[in-house]
């Protein structure tokens, strides 16, 4: 829950936030406090590990924690265990037998300041970035290492002068005509166990020079019950429209995406209108399939 936005844009709230949430929800290891550390390139968590069902997957997070235990997320990465052998040709996993994997994580460089503890965070689930298994899954860890691609010092390091600020094209000259704005928070529902992420986007009206008007907006619900793994749901609306004078046209789009243990069903409406407030209806179209989850 306390994950980041999957597409980031560089918005206060596409980041994670503090993990001690997140790492409560997780089987998490600890170092001793540790000198100051760089490391440059891909970190792996190698681990030996069971489960109770045939179709599993794990997420691993590398957090920093500072010594007033305050966690910050470095890294992280996500693993299908049909996916040990080959990606190409995924195969069930033997229930309750141990089997040892290396997840990578995603590419990263961080310094570690002195005083401070690398923590590894493994979870069966982290939506809404993994897909939840068909069934409820038991994940047992016998054994966790985490690999670290070290950078040593080096004798001009001192002397690297830092990026000069990057070059953009002049801005287009455009006419704000309403804020737009970012959300990105959790609902919860107590009674129904129900945790929804929502996030949503509004570009504001803007009129460029040559009267055109346009404004988008978006909105992303990703819906799950807990310990109902097949009531996870995702569903996408997107809102465009252009106006100048007495011309507009608007394109709405509404996707959900939802499953049950052998499917993932996929549905998409796009709707396209013309004249004042979308008055006159020139398109409607709503497309419906479905594909076999295949160890997902």
């Amino acid at each position: 829950m306390d994950g980041p936005r999957w597409l980031t844009f560089g918005g206060t709230a596409d980041f994670a936030l503090e993990q001690s949430g997140d790492n409560g929800r997780s089987l998490c290891f600890e170092t001793a406090v540790q000198p100051e550390t760089d490391f440059l390139g891909q970190p792996e968590v190698e681990l030996t590990l069971q489960v109770d069902q045939p179709q599993a997957s794990l997420a691993v997070r590398l957090c920093d924690v500072d010594p007033k235990g305050a966690a910050t997320l470095v890294t992280w990465g996500l693993y299908n265990l049909s996916h040990r052998e080959s990606h190409e040709t995924p195969t069930a996993v033997s229930i309750n037998q141990p089997i040892t994997i290396t997840v990578p994580l995603n590419l990263r460089g961080h310094r570690l300041k002195a005083g401070h503890r690398w923590l590894v965070a493994i979870s069966p689930t982290y939506w809404p970035h993994l897909w939840p298994a068909p069934h409820d899954v038991v994940l047992t860890i016998t054994q966790c290492a985490l690999i670290l691609p070290v950078r040593q010092p080096h004798a001009g390091d001192d002397a690297i002068a830092p990026f000069a600020q990057p070059e953009v094209a002049a801005p287009l000259a455009m006419e704000q005509l309403s804020e737009g704005g970012i959300e990105r928070f959790w609902r919860l529902d107590p009674q129904r166990k129900l945790a929804e992420l929502v996030q949503t986007e509004d570009s504001g009206r803007v009129r460029l020079p040559d009267g055109l008007e346009m404004v988008e907006t978006a909105s992303d619900v990703f819906s799950v019950v807990e310990g109902e793994p097949l009531s996870a749901k995702v569903v996408c609306v997107r809102q465009r429209e252009f106006r100048r004078g007495a011309w507009g046209v608007e394109i709405d789009t509404h996707s959900t995406m939802s499953c049950d243990a052998d499917y993932f069903y996929l549905v998409n409406r796009v709707t396209a209108r013309e004249g004042v407030a979308g008055a006159t209806i020139v398109f409607d179209k709503t497309w419906e399939k479905r594909f076999g989850r295949e160890f997902q």
